[in-house]
């Protein structure tokens, strides 16, 4: 808008108006009278100027005082003024006669320009002081207007505890610092500067009812009718408002680091008088707060104090009227009231402004600067409407602590829903968490220039610790999927509140894509997948459980991507991309390209035999054990039958063992624990085979039972070594031994051999001879004729000598050799290693054993450095039984372990 604006000198000196004015600054003073004033002042909110200017018809912009210093001089008697300085925010232009102009000029605090910039912030474990300061110097210091008439002061007395986390959301910076100061019970309010070198304003904090250093005022109050007298401030009007007010204020939070409740409550101290003291017994102020509100009890009661506080100076409050004064707001006055009676000589003299408006008009006819009939244009003008001449303030008894209220009028802000955040962190670092399993977060609405992209702020510094929802989380025990750095999370707030986030949850994006199931791409095609994977810190390896739920295909795969390890049930397949897969087969795979351990304490069981739908319990073997009945039966029917021919008896004790220890497996229900078997119960039959060698090894017995045959092939040698002895038995056909090739050799070199038949024996040879060696040889036929070779020969029988030959040659003495095996005298022997449980290399030096053989001797011993015991050495092989034990030093000696 446009006006005409004086451009000519003042014709009057300015020290004669009411109410004067200053542009301070370099740029040209523009040629304005103020006309008339509306001051409006409270605690902890921003002053407010209207003022009605005139001016003349010179062409000037008005728009150009936008954004000005300016200060207004009102008159308090003695040629002193009170000057209100502060920053025009607004201009109405009114109309003229040609000879002037009227303007009306807005004018605020810095504080009220702040509510100019609305902004998105973090804030990061300062204290609610700390943070208004940050603020307010950045506007000092990036803003020419504010830096050269705004200052502020504390005057804190309290200790403030650090906000780990506080953060400015959709809130212009005047609303963000109202509601720290509120929360906190920080009050504030304004003192101008009025000397001729500055003019501006300083904001005031203060807590605990800390004032400035000023000596009180002094009103009067006039009767009606009476005159004032002198140079004294004197009011005409005041009035006492009580009011019924909360009795209590009780807070309630809860800290999920102890994991408790937290309590605070306060009650009032302020006398009520009797009837409205019972009145507001039960008018108690209960609020349930965002989680750990306060760190401990003590200061959630603080702060419900503090609330009590803002309800108790509601109880009492004074509300006065009066012609203009100096009274600024925050200041004390003594009241002087002579038509005080005695009831109300209880009633408090010294008081503390709270608020206050004053309406002024200035002398500019007496000043001569227009005629009265301008004057009179000009106040008849809809701009002037509303302008007065006088005082009406408000204030309480002094002594009472002024604390803002902040139930009733600011709350933190509230969050409308979720939002997403990017997972932050360390340079390098995958994951960036805490001993609770928190992260920091990033909220895409975090101004660049707060958190530029290249300081720690920007990673693990942009947010505190957030904790993160879970399916389930208990002492020790729940879930764990840690967000990563870079990941985009959803983020929820308790009670809606901005400075209590929580990760509910973690998105895919454009860059951040679906899970690759078995390594494979293909949404929406790979529709049908459900699952879970994992992926390597700073790799590309993962592992996955994958429910693949395509009609007809159903299969289940938990995996790890590492040597290709995965168990696969149901419908087997090739990975599945874009929705297709060829079937390899149906059931379970267990596979890896690495090792692979079964391992159970309490037994394994391998079968063949169907329980089809799972049916039956886990360990059922009836078809295993009636095999082993069978087995056994065979194998004692045929050893008992052996043994009642000659051949050796055999020992079944161990199969016995076995077969019971298997038949007593724990069902379903039974407490007991299992035998550490491994069996093995194939209905189709079984097979092992491999290319390169097979070994089977038994501590005590190896017996191989079949209701058939038992054959046993070998393309290159068969060789069976008995430590005790060699028995075979053949129940009803031959026992054949046959060498195609090579000889066949019998011996016994410690003993005899025995070769009997109940029908013929028959020694041939279909070339070569037969040879019988031996020191001596007897023939003897079952009627005691005889044949003794050896020392001679000796010939008898009862019966006839016949001897047929086609000639007798008896000649002189002749005799031959024959090679004879030569048998070795090595005895039997054995020497033990002692090593730790479980640990095959570390071996037990120092150990001191017993060994028992079977032929009642004892060998005790002490291992070597190397852990070898005692050697053993006998003629025969032979059992042992070993004990042993090991001297373990101890502060107080040597023990037995």
């Amino acid at each position: 808008m446009k006006g005409r604006l004086l451009t000519g000198p003042v014709p009057v000196d300015s020290r004669s108006r009411r109410i004067d004015i200053r542009w301070p600054g370099r740029a040209p003073a523009p040629a304005l009278w103020p006309h008339a004033l509306r001051y409006r002042d409270a605690l902890n909110e921003p002053f407010r100027l209207d003022v009605l200017c005139r001016g003349n018809d010179a062409a000037a912009d008005t728009d150009a005082l936008k954004g000005r210093i300016v200060a207004f001089g009102i008159d308090t008697g003695g040629q002193q003024r009170r000057w209100l300085c502060g920053v025009v925010s607004g201009i109405v232009a009114g109309g003229g006669s040609g000879h002037y102009s009227t303007v009306e000029l807005t004018v605020e605090s810095a504080l009220s320009m702040l509510d100019r910039r609305r902004t998105c912030r973090v804030f990061q474990d300062r204290t609610v002081p700390e943070i208004v300061a940050a603020i307010l110097d950045e506007h000092m210091a990036r803003n020419p207007v504010i830096g050269a008439c705004f200052s502020y002061r504390t005057l804190l007395d309290r200790h403030y505890s650090p906000r780990s986390y506080c953060v400015q959301f959709n809130e212009s910076d005047q609303h963000f610092i109202d509601r720290l100061l509120a929360e906190e019970g920080i009050t504030y309010f304004f003192r101008f500067d009025g000397g001729d070198e500055s003019l501006g304003h300083h904001m005031v904090l203060t807590d605990a009812g800390s004032l400035p250093d000023e000596p009180p005022r002094s009103l009067q109050l006039l009767a009606a009718g009476a005159a004032a007298t002198g140079r004294q401030q004197w009011i005409s009007q005041w009035q006492r408002v009580s009011q019924l007010t909360t009795h209590s204020v009780a807070l309630a939070s809860h800290d999920y680091r102890p994991a408790c409740a937290l309590r605070g409550r306060d009650e009032t101290v302020v006398e009520q008088g009797s009837g409205s003291h019972q009145a507001g017994r039960s008018l108690s102020d209960y609020q349930a707060l965002a989680p750990y509100y306060a760190d401990h009890d003590r200061e959630l009661g603080a702060y419900a104090r503090l609330r009590m506080q803002a309800e108790e100076m509601k109880a009492a409050t004074f509300h006065g009227e009066g012609p203009p004064s100096d009274l600024p707001i925050a200041s004390s006055f003594v009241l002087e009231d002579p038509s005080a009676s005695a009831d109300t000589a209880r009633q408090p003299s010294a008081f503390i402004t709270t608020s206050t408006h004053i309406e002024l008009r200035n002398n500019l006819l007496e000043a001569a600067l227009c005629s009265p009939a301008v004057d009179e244009a000009i106040a008849g003008e809809h701009l002037a409407a509303g302008y007065g001449d006088h005082l009406r303030f408000t204030a309480v008894a002094a002594g009472v602590p002024l604390v803002p209220r902040y139930a009733d009028l600011f709350d933190r802000p509230t969050v409308h829903g979720m939002q997403t955040a990017t997972v932050v962190g360390p340079v390098g670092e995958e994951v960036h968490t805490d001993e609770l399993g928190r992260i920091r977060i990033r909220f895409h609405w975090q101004e660049s220039d707060q958190h530029p992209s290249d300081t720690p702020e920007a990673s693990e510094r942009s947010s505190t610790w957030v904790r993160v929802s879970w399916p389930g989380a208990g002492d020790g025990f729940g879930y764990q999927f840690l967000p990563r750095v870079g990941q985009e999370v959803l983020v929820a707030f308790l009670h809606g509140d901005i400075d209590r986030p929580v990760v509910v949850g973690a998105l895919h994006n454009g860059r951040q894509a679906p899970p690759r199931f078995s390594g494979q791409h293909g949404l929406p095609g790979n529709r049908a997948l459900a699952g879970m994977q994992s992926r390597e810190h700073g790799g590309e390896g993962y592992g996955e459980l994958l429910m693949d739920n395509t009609s007809g295909e159903v299969r289940t795969r938990l995996a790890a991507s590492p040597f290709a390890s995965e168990l696969n049930l149901g419908h087997l397949s090739t990975p599945r991309r874009d929705g297709h897969a060829q079937p390899r087969g149906e059931g379970a795979e267990l596979r890896t390209d690495a090792a692979l351990a079964l391992r159970a304490a309490h037994g394994v069981l391998l079968s063949t035999y169907a329980r089809q739908m799972a049916s039956g319990e886990q360990l059922d073997r009836q078809e295993l054990l009636a095999l082993l009945d069978d087995c056994t039966q065979l194998f004692r029917g045929l050893g008992e039958a052996a043994a009642a021919r000659g051949a050796s008896a055999c020992e079944d004790e161990g199969m016995a063992e076995l077969v019971r220890a298997l038949r007593e497996w724990p069902d379903a229900n039974a407490p007991r624990e299992g035998a550490p078997l491994v069996a093995v119960a194939a209905e189709g039959g079984l097979v092992s085979a491999t290319p390169a060698s097979q070994l089977q090894y038994a501590g005590r017995n190896h017996d191989v039972v079949a209701t058939d045959d038992v054959q046993s092939s070998s393309g290159g040698h068969t060789r069976l070594m008995a430590g005790g002895g060699l028995s075979l038995y053949a129940q009803d056909e031959h026992l054949q031994v046959i060498a195609n090739h090579g000889n066949v050799i019998l011996q016994a070199q410690q003993a005899d051999l025995q070769a009997h038949a109940e029908n013929n024996l028959l020694l041939a040879a279909g070339e070569g001879e037969v040879v019988i060696s031996a020191p001596r040889i007897r023939l003897v036929a079952e009627d005691g004729s005889y044949l003794k070779l050896g020392g001679g020969i000796e010939l008898g029988t009862e019966g006839a000598a016949v001897v047929h030959a086609a000639r007798h040659d008896w000649l002189g003495a002749k005799t031959e050799s024959a090679d004879t095996a030569a048998f070795a005298r090595d005895p039997a022997s054995r020497q033990l290693r002692f090593h730790y449980e479980g640990d095959l290399q570390a071996v037990a030096a120092g150990v001191q054993h017993t060994l028992s053989l079977d032929d009642g001797d004892t060998v005790q011993g002490t291992a070597d450095a190397e852990g070898l015991g005692e050697a053993v050495q006998r003629d025969g092989m032979q059992r042992v039984q070993i004990q042993a034990r090991q001297k373990i030093e101890d502060a107080q000696g040597e023990t037995d372990g």
